[in-house]
């Protein structure tokens, strides 16, 4: 019985380490902005509007994931879509 418990307990250390290796992966993928079509912005309280009609957290996310997108006005765009 003690054998079978520290089979299980050793197969869940390898899967956590597995899965904590994927997700480290992805947040890094997800933090080179429009390289790889991804990018974290955090929703902050001072959304933006670029000339692309998509809504901003703020103008430090679009300027440092979208450099090529104008701020139109500061607020949401119309439909308060978040990108």
């Amino acid at each position: 019985m003690r054998h079978s418990s520290t089979n299980i307990a050793r197969q869940n250390s390898k899967m956590l380490l597995k899965f904590s290796i994927i997700v480290a992966i992805l947040l890094l993928g997800m933090t080179k902005g429009e390289k790889n079509g991804f990018c974290i912005c955090p929703l902050n309280e001072n959304p933006v509007c670029g000339s692309n009609g998509r809504t901003y957290g703020d103008v430090r996310c679009l300027g440092n994931c979208h450099p090529e997108v104008k701020v139109i006005k500061r607020g949401p765009c119309p439909g308060y879509i978040y990108h």
